[in-house]
């Protein structure tokens, strides 16, 4: 299977050789491909060795209408673009979430170490005066004690979290964090939806495409009654409309595009909305998340700093 860069590579190679004159087959040896040559020379088109390969399953209903239509050239530098600007904004997104992520777990991190590594030490301490100590304190200094219980806690907890957020609709029903993952996901569906049309597949074969690579069980069941509406006679726009969860601006986008017979240039425009409020609302939330745990953080090195110096000043009184 090949990675983005690599299928972003390969679009625009191919794109360039078949431009030169060079037949596929023969732009295929050149990029040495050999299970795609196999399945061309076996009497299989190339979107259908491509499928049968499991790669660019995005674009395979594109690539079927581009080759009959003589046009497999311009559709493999279409996708290759494509690619290319989900890549940049997926890039956009990681580095927006990058130094917020960092803080957070540095933050985490000393924490810790005040935990299990400075209180040990005023713990013994402490024993060696034999003085009474308030009850915020011995809860404190007992917390190193249980360090295979903290362990525990800290494995389950990142084992809840990688199984309930491998499940996308489990993601959506997060606060703010799910709001943001259900645009974007729109915003891709959007994008599937225009770039297909507009290649010249038909609509009711780029909402299949579109449903079976949803990933949501909440999505794909919506897709799946659209497909049944549109099949029905039904104008997208309006079944759109019926489902409840799409936002007003994409519907009035889509009734637009059906009426001026523009709808996949219209769903490209709004996949690029969904993006771009998307990657604000990541940028918006990430600088929330620097102020927030650097509060939570010195909340809880300030309640141990009290703890500790609570008994360090009765003490000093009784020594003086």
């Amino acid at each position: 299977m090949m990675t983005d860069k690599e299928s972003i590579f390969f679009l625009k190679q191919l794109a360039q050789l078949l431009g030169a004159g060079v037949p596929l087959i023969k732009s295929l040896e050149i990029m040495k491909k050999q299970k795609l040559i196999e399945s061309l020379q076996s009497g299989e088109s190339f979107s259908q060795s491509l499928a049968k390969n499991g790669q660019l399953k995005d674009f395979i209903s594109s690539f079927t209408i581009a080759e009959r239509d003589g046009m497999l050239e311009e559709a493999l530098l279409r996708a290759a673009c494509q690619m290319e600007k989900k890549q940049n904004f997926q890039e956009n997104i990681k580095k927006a979430a990058t130094y917020p992520v960092i803080i957070l777990c540095v933050s985490i991190l000393c924490l810790i170490l005040m935990i299990f590594v400075v209180l040990p030490n005023f713990s013994r301490m402490f024993a060696d005066f034999n003085c009474k100590l308030p009850a915020i304190t011995l809860f404190i200094i007992s917390l190193p004690n249980y360090w295979h219980s903290f362990l525990i806690v800290s494995l389950l907890f990142i084992l809840c979290v990688y199984f309930f957020w491998r499940n996308i609709d489990f993601r959506f029903k997060i606060p703010l964090i799910g709001k943001i993952l259900f645009n974007l996901k729109l915003g891709e569906i959007c994008h599937n939806l225009g770039s297909q049309l507009k290649a010249g597949v038909p609509i009711l074969e780029s909402i299949e495409s579109t449903l079976n690579l949803s990933g949501s069980r909440k999505i794909k069941i919506v897709l799946q009654e659209m497909f049944a509406e549109v099949k029905g006679g039904r104008a997208l726009s309006e079944s759109l409309k019926r489902r409840g969860i799409f936002p007003d601006f994409l519907i009035q986008m889509a009734a637009v595009g059906e009426e001026s017979g523009s709808l996949g240039k219209m769903l490209l425009s709004a996949s690029e909305i969904f993006e771009s409020e998307g990657e604000q609302m990541i940028k918006r939330l990430t600088t929330y998340i620097e102020p927030a745990a650097t509060l939570t953080v010195g909340l809880a090195v300030g309640f141990i700093a009290l703890a500790i110096m609570m008994p360090l000043f009765s003490m000093m009184n009784s020594l003086l």
